[in-house]
């Protein structure tokens, strides 16, 4: 046995707080305290272990020094892979590193030339989500995740596979948690906090398992950190500071009851840390052994400046090491090898100390410890995920769902394989990994200079489309803002090569890959690409005005013959000023993309300056516009949606709350042909005389060929119809509504004010009057659906306008502003309800791209998706924006498409309700939400074990929603909510009932 004490291994003596050495044994890393911040360093291990290469300058120490860290490194932690160092600190981060592949010294930030960075580190990924200090970092055997324990009381489990995503957060203990450690078999994680309580918790559902308390009573929460350690046997759980008889001890908890019949005592005060060594021993103990003995060896530090080791089969310890530091020892770490040990200290020192086979024995290979772990347990830690480790399934359906989930993962996973890195970086002048010494750095290099073995090939990279990937949004005053988005792509190695060798010395045991599984989760998928055209399309026609021409060619889904604003068309209710206007042709639409845009002037009948312009010129070029479209249409084509916006914008008296149209010469509206049938024309000829009695014709014609006739009493200012109703608003403040022979449906009604807005749809018939009353009639019914009811306490700001209104498939008004907002008034629950929100975070901030049904995207085409035009896709670049925390950026998503369905179901679209129930079920299986999956599948199932019949008529359930029956719905989404195995009792549960009633 070796011991020694590198005094070039410090901190500028500030205290130490971690130290852990990488899994090849070729660095190790410290963190600390730094200069005003938290300092994590990277050291050369060969000169610890060699004296030689330590007193050879060519061989650096330092390797790399990073102080990103705002406050002081607590702990320092190398993946089990040894691909990502995870560092934790008082600044409540957590920074994931890796190994940048261009390697070359270079100065140390801040400091002399003195120090250089012969490796090169980068920060990949920051992981916010604690709210205290982060004290301890465990990486779970396979590297699937990353337990955190803070001074807020819980422990953060993060997706290594993902960064930054949380799995879960544990929320059982009252007091700082200062210490956690993973069962080798991935089945258990273990805690141990200031509240004088040890718990075990159970990675198959993350609840707790087990809490000891006893031998923590007496303990006083004098300690800095509370390290415990798990055997790599998985037999016991070694604490840190326990007491027994008022002294001092590392209790021993038995993995088998969870029973404390052991410790390791001797230590005069409490104990900070234990850290068993990863290696398995056999050796002969004693002479009449006549068969090696399997153990452990184990490390313990104190506060009372000591260090002994211990081996299992021992009941003595091995080895005490007195005053080793002037202050406390704050970690241990052993080497994969199992025969170095390092130690840290709050003196700022560190100590090294070097054992030999005949002291610790023989050390079990991995392939004999995996064969151990699959006799005792049936598993290991190779041969089945963390997350899975303890799940047996229990029903045929959930394990074909899982076995196609698999193939699906496994299809994906080879589709977006990464290519192969390029080669690494080596010391010139520095021999390969064919010299073993090469290994430990004993041969020393020429020059610290670096020089590539072979010139690097660069892994492809895909070329990035800015104007694609860039966030673009709108201000209120239509001014674009854009988000600076990272063009670069850092470059970082799969995992660090050994100081002085050519590759790296082991493989990661599991396929961790953070970084690069967060680049793809954030990529928009292939299969949503047709989602992000088809939502382009939509917001182009939405936005283009009353010209707009929509694919959906049922003639009754179109019509509103509202005005293109003017201001020498428009007037006050006081004013009367007709002017004439060339005819207006406006093309039979959807309801939904049809659009008027009205804007409310608070203050001055006098527009601005640049609309004034506009309108002048409008005025001289094409006249003004009647009330049923647009005029030279192609004109309007040409210009931008922002113009169009602006074009088309009105500015009124408050007391005017809407401005409405003035009498016309002619209004014509034009009503595509559809199945063969052909094309109509509405026209409406005003008579404008000054004198004698004056009477206005309503013509109906196709192809030419007049169909039907019919006299109006007063001149109408807008017309709006479709192949079953149409619709005239007229100057006296009437509306007549005519079949689609030219009948009267209804006697002339006579309203408070003139019409602002007149829109057709269907059967039903929406007017918006200038005193903002909404009505909609149904004339199939001959009956009023909404009634006056007034649209201005939606128009909130004195630059708020009306930018489209329509009528939903249940007969409701639908009002889009111009701050993106969309309200639908429903009369079931006596409100406006909002569809859409202005600035909308949450839809910014939803994370459900990744789960969205990707068999047939266009099942999110609807009035929904019309209303929301390219949102979904400004999402999906934007999301990143809310990965600083994740947690809320979950429950974001979650009440994201909670609010999609809601605007489905209150307009009325089924289709759209079934893609985002899918897609909400989806994320929720993923997410793990089950109380909120088994409200979903309740809902669905209704009364359960009953037929629907009379006697549930007192049931308040109904079996269906929007076309779709709720129990075949359950049983689509069942399947989703098998894809993640901890559910598959919430899935095996409402399977049952459902095979249940369709026996009955």
């Amino acid at each position: 046995m070796r011991i020694l004490k590198p005094n070039w291994v410090s901190h500028e003596g500030r205290p130490l707080f971690s130290v852990d050495i990488h899994p090849d044994g070729s660095r190790f890393a410290i963190g600390g305290q730094g200069d005003d911040s938290g300092k994590v360093t990277i050291w050369n291990m060969a000169p610890v272990k060699n004296e030689e290469d330590e007193m050879n300058e060519n061989i650096p120490k330092l390797l790399c020094q990073m102080d990103n860290h705002l406050a002081c490194v607590n702990c320092v932690r190398w993946s089990c892979g040894g691909k990502y160092l995870a560092t934790g600190g008082d600044d409540k981060l957590i920074m994931i590193w890796q190994m940048a592949r261009i390697m070359g010294a270079a100065a140390v930030f801040g400091g002399n030339n003195s120090k250089l960075n012969v490796e090169q580190w980068r920060c990949v990924n920051t992981l916010r989500g604690h709210s205290g200090d982060v004290l301890d970092l465990a990486w779970s055997p396979d590297d699937s995740f990353l337990a955190s324990g803070s001074v807020d009381n819980t422990i953060t489990i993060w997706n290594a596979q993902r960064f930054p995503d949380v799995v879960t957060v544990l929320k059982g203990h009252s007091g700082m948690v200062k210490g956690i450690t993973w069962d080798p078999v991935g089945k258990y994680l273990a805690s141990q906090s200031d509240d004088k309580t040890l718990k075990v918790w159970r990675t198959s559902d993350w609840q707790q398992e087990s809490e000891v308390t006893e031998p923590f009573a007496e303990c006083s929460g004098t300690t800095h950190v509370l390290r415990l350690s798990w055997s790599p046997d998985g037999h016991y759980v070694v604490s840190a500071h326990a007491m027994n008889n008022a002294g001092p001890v590392a209790k021993i908890l038995e993995r088998d009851g969870w029973k404390m019949r052991m410790d390791f005592v001797g230590h005069r005060k409490a104990i900070t840390c234990v850290r068993f060594n990863p290696k398995l021993f056999v050796k002969k103990i004693g002479e009449e052994s006549s068969r090696p003995k399997q153990y452990s060896c184990c490390a313990i530090g104190s506060r009372d400046r000591s260090l002994s080791v211990w081996l299992t089969s021992l009941k003595r310890p091995l080895v005490v090491m007195h005053d080793l530091f002037n202050h406390s020892i704050m970690d241990v770490s052993w080497s994969d090898s199992g025969f170095q040990l390092l130690v840290c200290s709050w003196d700022g020192s560190v100590a090294y100390a070097d054992f030999t086979a005949e002291e610790l024995g023989r050390p079990m290979t991995e392939e004999e410890k995996e064969k151990f772990h699959k006799q005792v347990y049936g598993i290991s830690i190779n041969s089945s995920k963390t997350n899975l480790a303890s799940a047996i399934i229990e029903n045929p359906e959930m394990l074909k769902i899982q076995q196609r989930h698999a193939m699906k993962q496994q299809t994906l996973a080879n589709t977006n394989k990464p290519p192969a890195p390029p080669p690494p970086l080596i010391p010139s002048g520095t021999p390969t990994k064919q010299d073993s010494s090469a290994m430990n750095g004993s041969t020393p290099m020429k020059s610290p200079s670096y020089s590539l073995t072979s010139p690097v090939t660069r892994s492809p990279i895909d070329p990035v489309n800015v104007l694609e990937k860039q966030v673009e949004t709108r201000t209120k005053d239509g001014r674009r803002r854009i988000t600076p988005l990272l063009v670069s792509t850092m470059e970082v190695s799969d995992s660090p090569v050994p100081f002085g060798g050519s590759s790296a010395a082991i493989s990661p045991p599991g396929n961790s890959n953070p970084s690069g599984a967060s680049q793809v989760s954030n990529s928009i998928p292939a299969t949503s690409q047709n989602l992000v055209a088809l939502d382009s399309r939509i917001g182009e026609n939405a936005t283009t005005g009353f010209t707009s021409k929509s694919k959906d060619k049922t003639p009754e889904r179109a019509e509103i013959l509202a005005v293109k604003p003017v201001s020498a068309t428009m007037k006050p209710i006081t004013a009367t000023k007709p002017t004439s206007t060339p005819t207006t042709t406006v093309s039979s639409t959807s309801a939904s993309t049809t659009a008027t845009t009205i804007a409310v002037k608070r203050k001055s009948d006098t527009p601005t300056s640049s609309q004034s312009k506009r309108a002048r010129k409008d005025g001289s070029s094409s006249g003004s516009k009647s009330a049923g479209g647009s005029s030279n249409s192609k004109q309007r084509e040409d210009r931008t949606d922002q113009e169009e916006s602006v074009d088309a914008s009105l500015h009124v008296r408050h007391s005017v709350a809407i401005p409405y149209p003035t009498p016309q010469k002619n209004l014509t509206v034009q009503i595509k042909g559809n199945g063969g049938e052909p094309a109509l024309t509405l026209d409406l000829e005003n008579n404008l005389a000054n004198q004698g009695p004056r009477a206005h014709i309503l013509k109906c014609s196709a192809a030419g060929k007049p169909l039907w006739e019919t006299v109006i009493i007063s001149p109408g200012i807008a017309l709006a119809g479709n192949r079953q109703v149409v619709s005239v608003a007229c100057e006296n403040r009437s509306i007549d509504m005519f079949s689609s022979t030219g009948r009267k449906i209804l006697p002339s009604m006579v309203l408070d004010s003139p019409a602002s807005i007149l829109q057709c749809s269907r059967h039903y018939v929406m007017l918006v009057t200038s005193s903002g009353g909404v009505f909609v009639w149904d004339t199939k019914r001959v009956a009023a659906v909404l009634k006056n009811e007034s649209v201005l306490p939606l128009l909130s700001g004195p630059d708020v306008t009306i930018t489209r209104a329509s009528i939903s498939e249940r007969g409701f008004p639908i009002i889009t502003l111009s701050n993106h907002a969309s309200y639908s008034l429903d009369t079931s629950v006596g409100a406006w309800v909002q569809l859409i929100y202005a600035d909308d975070l949450l839809a910014v901030n939803s994370d459900h791209q990744s789960v969205a049904p990707s068999q047939d995207p266009l099942q999110a085409k609807g009035p929904l998706a019309q209303l929301q035009g390219q949102s979904s896709r400004i999402g999906r670049q934007s999301s990143r924006v809310f990965r600083s925390n994740t947690g809320r950026q979950q429950s974001a998503t979650a009440v994201h498409l909670e609010n999609q369905l809601s605007s489905c179901v209150a307009l009325g679209s089924g289709k759209e309700y079934y893609f985002w129930l899918t897609t909400y079920v989806r994320y929720l299986s993923q997410a793990g939400f089950e109380p909120r999956l088994r409200e979903v599948c309740e809902e669905l199932l209704g009364p359960p074990h009953r037929t629907i019949g009379a006697q549930d008529k007192s049931v308040n359930w109904n079996p269906t929603i929007l076309g779709h029956q709720k129990r075949n719905l359950l049983r689509e989404l069942l399947p989703h909510i098998g894809t993640n195995i901890r559910l598959q009792r919430l899935f095996t549960e409402f399977r049952e009932q459902l095979d249940a009633l369709n026996v009955r």
